[in-house]
């Protein structure tokens, strides 16, 4: 996202699509003066994390930032079990919790992944903990438990993986009808993943991801 021509399309295509949040991976964001400027070029509040020139940043934009408290901690993004063991203290709560983003990591190798690494990757025991432990389930996979598909495939297509997920409450899968789905984005070596929340009371509109709603008070 450092080509302003191409920033400016992605920005763009967020807003095409009418996005409540979106979750951005491998920016290349460098410091707070891009933070500021790219907030205002994206017509939204985001939260950012700077990386480097040529790896890492994240971002979140939110298109009302008045329903959404940001919470911040330092990690070591080289240690992602490190990463992942610190994630206790925010998922224990009581409210429906909808976490999501490219994890870089599979659960299930032979249906998330084609080529590479035959063994399982690093963190995933952890990651497998938490969800279990706070009842969270890949919503995408509960709604297509045997279509085998990958997100991002490396220059040559000798490697996919489906590394872009939403683990949502399975309290949200028994009130809520959700719509999920994946779709190309020529801006990124990663497919668009969305999921679409509809009940009775709300409607809840999320493309990796999307939210609108004052009476929902999930943690992502």
């Amino acid at each position: 996202m450092r080509d302003p021509k191409r920033r400016s399309l992605m920005f763009d295509y967020l807003n095409r699509y009418e996005y409540d949040i979106a979750l951005l991976q491998d920016t290349r964001i460098l410091n707070n003066r891009e933070c500021m400027q790219w907030n205002a070029e994206c017509r939204c509040r985001g939260f950012w994390s700077v990386g480097t020139v040529h790896s890492r940043g994240v971002g979140i934009l939110i298109r009302d930032p008045a329903k959404f408290e940001g919470i911040s901690f330092d990690v070591d993004f080289d240690d992602r079990l490190n990463f992942l063991s610190q994630l206790d203290k925010y998922l224990l709560t009581r409210r429906k919790m909808i976490m999501g983003g490219d994890f870089n990591l599979v659960l299930d190798i032979a249906m998330h992944r084609f080529g590479g690494n035959p063994h399982g990757s690093i963190g995933s025991p952890e990651l497998k903990r938490l969800l279990s432990k706070y009842h969270l389930i890949d919503i995408w996979r509960h709604q297509h438990p045997s279509l085998k598909t990958c997100i991002w495939s490396n220059a040559e297509r000798s490697i996919m993986s489906r590394l872009d997920k939403f683990y949502i409450s399975v309290d949200l899968v028994d009130d809520s009808k959700i719509v999920t789905g994946i779709q190309p984005c020529h801006l990124s070596d990663h497919d668009l993943v969305y999921f679409h929340i509809f009940d009775t009371h709300h409607v809840l509109t999320w493309g990796r991801g999307c939210l609108e709603n004052e009476h929902f008070s999930p943690q992502a």
